[in-house]
């Protein structure tokens, strides 16, 4: 319900993606949507967050983003 709510709010929305991630022992990807509501209001949603079991570099990262 949750990805059903989040698809219908950015549905027609011009939005960027943004990912960051850290570099510990495994790794944790996290992709934010951000967008602009027709009232002028910024506004971001997790879209994607994932722990990996080791570190990557950023070939294998954008490979886990695709």
């Amino acid at each position: 319900m949750e990805m059903a709510r989040l698809l219908a709010e950015l549905d027609g929305q011009r939005y960027s993606l943004a990912f960051d991630g850290t570099t510990r022992l495994g790794e944790a990807l996290n992709v934010v949507a951000r967008f602009c509501t027709e009232q002028f209001v910024l506004e971001q949603r997790l879209v994607r967050f994932v722990t990996l079991a080791q570190h990557a570099d950023g070939a294998a990262l954008a490979g886990v983003i695709q």
